[in-house]
């Protein structure tokens, strides 16, 4: 915004406008004591920033001589005002920082100025039929559309049976809005007609012809149509892996997020209403839409209406129903449940309707249509224009099927001929392909269609030529289902012919729309192209992340399969690892079952790509979630692929190197990258040696070859730059991660910041919010490693809350870890071993690093039987020859706190060994959590071997080096260890400086909320009495 241009502030629910001292809640102006407004004005332009009494008294009450407690109290009545008056709540917007002062917690954005607010009795349309019995409905809308006008925008669901007038209401709030100057856009979903994933939404935000629309954004839209309509192949077996689908979710959530800022830019200029009607249909892509619009739109100049038929009707577990519920039960979702009209409301309706009372055609109106305006209307269309009927002339019961079936009955049969065509189309059909399928000509169906316009059972468009829609999608479903089964598969196939014929003359048509029909048309077709089409539907759809959709595509592919698929086992096969690929990236319980039939089938049938596929698929990566059947899978892939395929025989080898029980043997490792690199001098695929550089990069980022690792960063981006669109986001993630780590491991917390703002510039260039929801989690945990532990619970509950509405699978994952880490420092015992219980079951990793972490979280749980158990399983032989990758000193260090704890002195001897050579490097890993100075550990294992002097020495060494790599947490613990050494009997014992280093260690302690640690120290200092 620049410099001169008023702004006001937004925080959560709320627009506070600092120059007219304003303060808006969903709109509606509250009533603030000024002195209040006063104070949340500094508050407001220092978010973040911890304010002392002087600086507010000074600031908030203009230096006038106060008692400092007026403080106090003023900060108690703003969060009352703000909605933290309960005591859990209260530190939500204001944060106490004892001794300190306050500072305001929430993020704040600038958005425009706000403008008087509108009047709440704005004129409702009258030019279509009265809204008997909404009117109190109409003034609610009407609020909601006034506080959207005034910068809070909000959700607003109409919900309700088909006829209860939920279009008719939001047409009503379009029309109203449209005479004060609100852009309007509508989206109309309809049930199965195979439109694309975001093709509803973004036609309606092309419609609207925003002038503030950002060209990036309709550079995308363009991109999608492309995808979308291009005669798309279906994903080749060597192209379907975990790093094409990170990358689709980076391209679609930039989308969303373009999206996003482009409603907040446009809004500014001018509020808008969107319209989703019968969102019941809409695909899961919309929807997620739809859910990132909602977390922004308390900050927008713009209401979205939503339409729906009644929740009772939706299929909790069908994902795009489960996702509509949660955005319907959200805090900003303002919704509406429309009941039918009372007798009165009908009788009100009759007696306008014919311009006079009629007691006894209201009741009979009212007892057929049971209250449900379009069947009210339905059961009065014979007599417009006549005179009042008698009771008796109502010769239909009042049910939507009869009272469709009536209308139609009125048409010529020309007329139900076109309109049943038309119902396989789909709720809108256009002149062109109707003719190509009934075979008749243009003027003859246009003449056929008259009648129809004239009935109202169709619409004309008045944008475009020759196009059509059904008045309501009851007339359609009628239509449809009266249609013969095997007449409604014969036209499907005929519709799918002309719409491929249409793409063969160079038209856009989706593959989502070719494959609803020729699958609808089965056993009518060939079911190759049916499966075909889904397969390249379902490609477009994953390549936008829109993998519920893809999900659906392919299980109908699936299902189609017994109309003879079954001898084309290569075809079958891939179909069942693409499904397989997208139930496991929504974490789809039980999607093994379909990896384990298309492993067999390739086993049988010798099909090695696709084996090497499904072996990628059960272990992505280093560190990432593997299933225990990988390596098997893998090894079968390299004995059925042919010696000349260097390039997935490159492929597998690498990934066979991170998979257990590869990944726990150094020897192995080197040894099947060696034969990786073999294969790769015999090919020039760029993505296969891009691959084996990003495993190097995870084995070299250990202590020993840090400084191949820098070289091997160097030549990935260097790749990175030239050729950008392979696999770009896991790559960049990776090269953040492997600098961080040997980073921290260096103890250097600097060039560990150094390396996340290194990579601001490409995130900036790729706008990739999942790799940008990483970093702000990495900056958390730094923060934490430093000791800083203030606000945390609420950061990293925004951040879990985020990763859910980005679809991050391994969100909640890294957010239960990360808040154990917290608990760890701060919490209550008693509070961190159900937590941690819960970690060890979102874990299902075997790989040194998590095997070291569960034995750590099992001593932390003081479960010492279970951890003994869990020890006596790691020979000491096995530690020395794990891989010294990334991870390797995290694991070192995590196996010493378990072996210190349960005090086994062979694998001491061993880990002393391991991590004598790396005193001043610091134990860290994947998690990001840095866990300390590694002479920290060296002491607790030399206490093991019963070297206290060697421990006293490294103890020492340890808080020195904890405390100059702003580790303050760690240094507290170390300092802790020492002082206990020097109240144990022998020749370090010197009570005195264990007191003071007790007291210091306490104060500290305290200062950082240490909790568990405070009490240690607290039963140590009493043992020097």
């Amino acid at each position: 915004m620049s410099s001169g241009e008023t702004v006001a502030l937004a925080f959560g629910d709320f627009v506070f406008d600092p120059e007219r001292q304003v303060l808006r809640k969903h709109g509606v102006t509250l009533k603030v004591d000024p002195q209040q407004l006063a104070l949340l004005a500094c508050l407001v332009a220092r978010p973040g920033k911890v304010l002392t009494r002087e600086e507010l008294l000074e600031q908030a009450w203009e230096g006038r001589v106060v008692t400092g407690g007026v403080v106090s109290v003023a900060v108690a009545k703003l969060r009352k005002v703000l909605g933290g008056d309960r005591e859990a709540d209260k530190n939500t917007y204001i944060e106490n920082r004892y001794g300190r002062g306050y500072r305001f917690a929430m993020p704040v954005v600038e958005v425009a100025a706000l403008p008087e607010p509108l009047p709440t009795d704005l004129p409702i349309s009258e030019s279509r039929t009265p809204l008997m019995g909404r009117e109190q409905l109409c003034e609610q809308l009407t609020r909601v559309l006034s506080a959207a006008c005034a910068g809070q925008g909000s959700l607003c669901a109409l919900i309700g049976e088909a006829g209860i007038g939920k279009t008719r209401l939001a047409e009503t709030l379009q029309e109203s809005a449209g005479a004060l100057g609100v852009r309007c856009a509508w989206a109309r979903y309809a049930a199965a007609e195979g439109a694309p994933p975001l093709f509803a939404f973004t036609r309606a935000l092309r419609e609207l012809n925003l002038e503030g629309l950002a060209d990036e954004v309709l550079a995308s839209l363009d991109t999608l149509g492309e995808q979308q309509a291009a005669a798309a192949q279906p994903v080749a077996a060597g192209q379907l892996s975990q790093e094409l689908m990170l990358d689709a979710r980076a391209n679609m959530h930039r989308l969303l997020d373009q999206i996003a800022q482009s409603l907040l830019s446009v809004g500014r200029l001018s509020p808008l209403l969107i319209v989703l009607d019968d969102v019941h249909w809409a695909d899961a892509a919309s929807l997620r839409l739809l859910s990132y619009l909602l977390n922004d739109l308390s900050r927008m100049r713009v209401l979205i209406v939503v339409t729906l038929r009644g929740t009772g009707s939706l299929d909790r577990t069908d994902p795009r129903h489960a996702e509509l519920l949660r955005l319907l039960s959200h805090r900003r979702c303002e919704r509406h449940e429309l009941a039918r009209l009372s007798e009165t409301d009908v009788a009100e309706y009759v007696a306008a309707h014919f311009g006079c009372d009629a007691p006894e055609l209201s009741r009979a109106v009212y007892a057929r249509s049971g209250g449900n305006p379009f069947y009210m209307v339905e059961l009065l269309r014979p007599f417009s224009g006549s005179e009042t009927p008698s009771a008796e002339q109502l010769r239909f019961p009042g049910v939507a099927l009869d009272l469709m079936r009536r209308r139609l009955m009125d048409l010529p049969e020309s007329s139900r001929a076109a309109l049943s065509v038309a119902s396989v189309i789909g709720h809108d059909f256009d002149l062109g392909l109707l003719s190509r399928v009934t075979a008749r000509g243009a003027e003859y169906l246009l003449e056929a269609l008259d009648s129809s316009l004239a009935n109202e059972s169709i619409v004309a468009s008045a944008q475009a030529p020759g196009a059509f829609a059904f008045a309501h999608e009851l007339i359609r479903e009628v239509l449809y289902s009266e249609l013969p089964a095997s007449e409604r598969c014969r036209l499907h196939l005929a519709v799918g012919q002309a719409l491929e014929a249409r793409r063969a003359a160079g038209i856009q048509i989706a593959s989502t729309e070719l494959a609803h029909h020729f699958l609808s048309a089965l056993p009518h077709g060939d079911v190759r192209d049916a499966i075909g089409h889904a397969r390249a539907a379902a490609a477009a759809a994953m390549r936008m992340a829109a993998h519920v959709d893809a999900r659906q595509l392919l299980t109908r592919a699936l299902e189609a399969v017994k109309f003879g698929l079954e001898a084309e086992p290569a075809t079958l096969t891939a179909l069942l690892l693409e499904l397989a690929l997208c139930e496991r990236v929504l974490g789809t319980p039980g999607y093994g079952e379909h990896l384990r039939r298309g492993v067999s089938l390739a086993r049988q049938h010798r099909l090695g790509e696709m084996l090497a596929t499904a072996g990628q698929l059960l272990s992505p990566g280093p560190g990432l979630l593997q299933r225990a059947d990988a390596h098997d899978v893998l090894s079968a892939a390299l004995e059925a692929l042919p010696e000349d395929d260097a390039r997935n025989r490159a492929m597998v080898l690498v990934h066979l190197s991170w998979t257990p029980p590869n990944c726990m043997s150094a020897t192995r490792v080197q040894s099947l990258l060696s034969q990786a690199e073999a294969q790769l001098a015999l090919t020039q695929s760029p993505d296969a040696h891009a691959k084996l550089r990003d495993a190097r990069l995870f084995f070299q980022a250990g202590p020993a070859t840090q400084a191949q690792a820098e070289i091997t960063a160097q030549e990935i981006e260097e790749d990175l730059r030239a050729r950008p669109e392979v696999a770009r986001s896991a790559r960049v993630l990776a090269i953040g991660t492997a600098r961080m780590l040997m980073a921290l491991q260096r103890g250097d917390v600097h060039a560990a910041h150094q390396s996340l703002e290194g990579r601001n510039e490409m995130l900036t260039r790729l706008h990739n919010v999942e790799l940008e929801w990483h970093q702000a989690r990495m900056l958390l945990v730094l923060r934490m490693n430093r000791g800083d532990f203030s606000g945390m619970a609420h950061e990293l509950e925004q951040l879990r809350q985020r990763s859910e509405r980005l679809g991050l699978q391994a969100g909640r994952a890294l957010w239960a870890r990360d808040y154990g880490q917290l608990l760890y420092w701060t919490g209550d015992p008693k509070v961190l071993a159900p937590h941690l219980k819960s970690v060890l079951t979102l874990s299902a990793n075997d790989n040194p690093l998590a095997r070291s972490y569960k034995l750590r979280v099992l001593v932390e749980m003081e479960l010492l039987t279970e951890a003994r158990e869990a020890l006596s399983q790691i020979s000491c032989e096995a530690l020395r020859d794990l891989p010294q990758d990334r991870d390797y000193l995290g694991v070192l260090a995590q196996y010493s706190m378990a072996v210190y704890a349960l005090g086994s002195k062979p694998h001491a001897e061993v880990l002393y060994e391991l991590l004598a050579p790396y005193p001043t490097y610091f134990g860290a890993s994947i998690s990001f959590e840095c866990v300390g100075s590694l002479s920290h550990f060296l002491g607790q294992l030399a206490c093991v071997r019963s070297d206290r002097a060697a421990a006293f020495d490294h103890f020492q060494h340890a808080v020195i080096y904890n405390e100059r790599a702003e580790l303050h947490a760690c240094a507290v613990q170390s300092q802790y260890e020492l002082a206990r050494l020097l109240v144990a009997e022998g020749p370090q014992r010197d009570l005195a400086r264990a007191r003071a280093l007790l007291a210091e260690a306490h104060e500290q302690a305290i200062a950082m909320g240490l909790n568990p640690l405070v009490r240690l120290i607290t039963a140590a200092q009493q043992a020097t009495i």
